[in-house]
């Protein structure tokens, strides 16, 4: 049976025209949840010399054994069928049909669970396998306004695929949008901001989207946080940009960084929820400087203890002392926005220990595992943890004199390390690169909102050879091409999603270049260091 996504299940499929026979012939959609994941059925059912049969014509998911019908039974207008796998009952439900034949309510059961209310809807689909022709289907009859709404998003999330006329889209839009206004101003505002994030970026919808991100700008209130403030401008003010406004656009800039700036504050007094204590010195005369290496996930609540365990670390230490990056990874439950090819593949390198439940990792070395308390709380022994294994390794020489300069070029820069009195050179001796963002602002499910350290990539890939005891190696750093590669890399992850995802923060501002050498075959890395590329800072 076909595949599909699992959002697209979500919302149930409400409209169909009725069936050419008296129902329940004809097919039909049924909605449930197995195991937490939404699944939906397209159901078809005959009657032959007074006997009536069912067939299970498509399904979201892939059974390991498919279920089939194993009875079914209409008396009037009720309906009754059960699903079996291996003869065991697996679905059993017990309906009537509506007098206009647009819909059965009844009762559903999985697997023995007790009842929950559920209905089916009429379909003219032969397969769920396009959730564009899935959810043209429930717009067409649903007066239900999330369903309206959730069913337009993915809808429009491929206009310019489909080759939707623009007047269509604005047919779409305008009735989301006037329902929405019945659920009061945050939701109508809410909406606003999807359909301009989803439209902005797609070829002939411009006006469309400028539209709604000028709507939100104007239900904006004075009780509304800087969170919501930035939000909204920031989506008109790339909804300007892709409407070719870029003069109207920058109007704006000002206005975020002011409250940015407010926000960044605010924030910053409750996360991390601990006091950080300034690291107090080292004991031994050493030059070392710790690399502390986190992976993070915005989809993944656990690893927001690791991003405030890391805020505390850059309390406590000076840059002299600790480099810290932070790399953001795609996993199951989602995309990161932050996500590029330089961390995925850093990822792979640490693959056995992360498997392991390791996320954070001190010169090479594993340090600490997700905690049993997943919340931001657990941040705090996360931090003692990391800390413990810098300031040991703080007293101990670096094994290689590393130093790292950076020329401006006329498209972006250059970066020099030289390396110098390499203890261990050899063949799984790597000299290494990262481009870091000083700080990204993202609301992340994970409720982290300011990223700090955020590899953005890894210059040179798996890195060079360090095969002599000195070494000069130079890399190149281009903001525009890197925001090029990085929204290359983010696309191709998403081409199959049924709405492209719009917030991508790619600002490149305050970036820094760090340098670092590994013995792949130990896994330590033996010295590090860093530099602020000049012309990307800005307050």
């Amino acid at each position: 049976m076909s595949r599909f996504f699992a959002s697209v299940a979500l919302v149930i499929a409400l409209a169909a025209p009725t069936p050419a026979a008296d129902p329940p012939a004809g097919s039909w959609k049924l909605t449930f949840r197995l195991n937490e994941r939404p699944v939906m059925l397209l159901l078809t059912f005959a009657q032959a010399d007074g006997k009536w049969t069912g067939e299970i014509a498509d399904a979201t998911v892939q059974f390991n054994k498919d279920p089939k019908f194993d009875s079914v039974a209409v008396a009037g207008n009720t309906l009754k069928f059960t699903l079996s796998v291996d003869k065991q009952p697996f679905v059993t439900f017990d309906g009537v049909v509506l007098k206009d034949g647009k819909k059965i309510n009844g009762s559903l059961s999985i697997g023995g669970a007790p009842l929950e209310l559920t209905d089916l809807r009429p379909s003219t689909l032969k397969k769920l396998a396009d959730p564009f022709e899935v959810m043209k289907e429930t717009l067409s009859q649903s007066d239900d306004a999330q369903t309206v709404f959730d069913s337009s998003i993915i809808i429009l999330g491929q206009a310019t695929g489909k080759k939707m006329k623009p007047e269509e889209a604005r047919g779409i839009v305008d009735r989301a949008t006037k329902m929405a206004a019945d659920y009061g101003p945050r939701w109508e505002r809410t909406a606003a901001l999807r359909f301009a994030t989803v439209l902005a970026d797609q070829a002939g919808f411009a006006d469309i989207a400028l539209a709604q991100a000028r709507k939100a700008e104007r239900l904006l209130t004075d009780e509304d946080e800087a969170t919501v403030r930035i939000e909204v401008l920031e989506t008109l003010m790339r909804t300007l940009t892709k409407a070719s406004k870029p003069e109207d656009a920058k109007k704006y800039e000002v206005q975020i960084q002011r409250l940015e700036a407010r926000d960044y504050q605010d924030y910053g007094k409750t996360f991390p929820p601990f006091k950080a204590d300034e690291f107090k010195g080292r004991k031994a005369k050493t030059d070392r400087v710790a690399l502390v290496e986190i992976f993070s996930s915005t989809e993944l609540p656990p690893t927001a203890a690791f991003e405030s365990a890391r805020d505390a670390l850059l309390k406590s230490y000076k840059p002299t002392d600790v480099i810290v990056l932070t790399y953001h990874i795609n996993i199951s439950a989602g995309l990161d926005v932050m996500a590029n090819k330089g961390s995925q593949d850093r990822l792979e390198f640490y693959a056995n220990a992360i498997q392991r439940g390791t996320l954070s990792f001190v010169d090479g070395k594993r340090a600490v595992a997700l905690q049993k308390e997943t919340t931001v709380a657990a941040s705090k022994a996360i931090f003692d943890a990391l800390k413990e294994k810098i300031d040991d390794d703080l007293e101990k020489p670096a094994g290689a004199k590393l130093t790292l300069a950076v020329t401006p070029g006329e498209k972006g820069f250059t970066g020099k390390a030289t390396v110098a009195d390499l203890e261990k050179p050899g063949e799984q001796t790597f000299l290494r690169f990262a481009v870091v963002e000083d700080r990204v602002r993202y609301t992340a499910s994970n409720g982290v909102r300011y990223h700090h350290n955020v590899v953005r990539a890894m210059p040179g890939g798996k890195g060079f050879v360090l095969k002599n005891k000195t070494a000069e190696q130079t890399v190149t750093v281009d903001p525009v091409e890197l925001r090029e590669s990085i929204t290359k890399f983010l696309d191709e992850l998403t081409k199959d999603a049924e709405s492209p995802h719009g917030d991508r923060p790619l600002a490149l501002k305050n970036l820094k270049l760090v340098a670092f050498i590994q013995n792949d075959s130990t896994g330590d890395i033996v010295a590090a260091t860093q530099v602020e590329l000049a012309a990307t800072k800005k307050e």
